[in-house]
């Protein structure tokens, strides 16, 4: 199964929050979580913004890129951009990421997103759903 996290999932994990889906994610040989340089850069600069300094330590943001880089499959878009009727322009990243894997869910919590529901092959659900379809 290959999946594809929005930046707010990923805030969530560096927060604190979903430790036995983390685990899940990255020791199975069955999940692939995929990643871009534009998602990497949308997370590093997301997580600088202030509201987030309070629990956003240097050290967290490290190792929350570190395990983007050393757990996930990197793949490379190039900026290229898949047409769509999404509503927020800046989310084309995480849909051109998703062509460009085949990917088989992109998990979010953004509405823009989960309003569409399916990006070609891909389908587009909540983090709740997702946990749900893993039992965990």
């Amino acid at each position: 199964m290959k999946v594809v996290l929005d930046t707010n999932i990923w805030v969530s994990f560096m927060l604190g929050g979903y430790m036995s889906l983390m685990r899940v994610l990255f020791s199975s040989d069955k999940m692939s979580v995929c990643v871009c340089d534009e998602l990497i850069q949308e997370f590093q600069e997301v997580v600088s913004r202030p509201k987030f300094h309070k629990y956003a330590t240097p050290q967290r943001i490290a190792s929350m890129t570190y395990m983007m880089y050393m757990c996930c499959r990197r793949v490379v878009i190039n900026g290229v951009t898949t047409t769509s009727d999404v509503r927020d322009n800046d989310d084309l990243f995480l849909l051109s990421l998703a062509e460009a894997v085949d990917a088989d869910f992109i998990v979010s919590g953004d509405k823009d997103l989960l309003v569409l529901g399916r990006h070609g092959n891909t389908e587009i659900i909540t983090l709740n759903r997702f946990r749900a379809m893993l039992g965990v």
